[in-house]
């Protein structure tokens, strides 16, 4: 395991977070408070969507999902969407669908920033924030 970026100025303008972890990597408690600490950062804005890339999805020896799950104590995150994607980097599987989720997560509007702001003018994929309310109400 090895953390790649240090300090927590990323977060403060992010609109989704995306954590990578080892599936294969018995260190998963050091990938869970890494995680926990992007989480609870007073920079982050709130309700930021997590896709968490689980890699070497692909070998046979490494964590399952459900054990992914449970070790990152993913369930806690009650204030930000999350979705995790089996991967493998190698073969590109999985990237595309984590991705998509990701944008989905973004244009679903209860982890827009904007949403919590008084102006509605927001643009997202083309669509203005009050666009994106009326949609959803269909």
């Amino acid at each position: 395991y090895q953390r790649r970026v240090r300090g927590s100025n990323y977060y403060k303008d992010a609109n989704g977070i995306v954590f990578i972890v080892d599936s294969n990597d018995s260190r998963i408690s050091e990938a869970a408070k890494e995680l926990r600490g992007v989480v609870e950062s007073s920079l982050l804005p709130p309700k930021v969507p997590f896709l968490i890339f689980a890699n070497k999805q692909d070998l046979p020896a490494g964590f399952s999902l459900e054990q992914l799950v449970e070790q990152l104590d993913l369930h806690s995150m009650r204030n930000n969407q999350w979705h995790i994607q089996p991967c493998s980097a190698i073969t590109g599987d999985g990237l595309f669908e984590g991705f998509e989720k990701l944008s989905e997560m973004l244009r679903c509007g209860r982890c827009l920033r904007c949403a919590s702001k008084s102006r509605t003018d927001a643009i997202i994929d083309g669509k203005s924030a009050s666009e994106i309310e009326k949609e959803r109400e269909w």
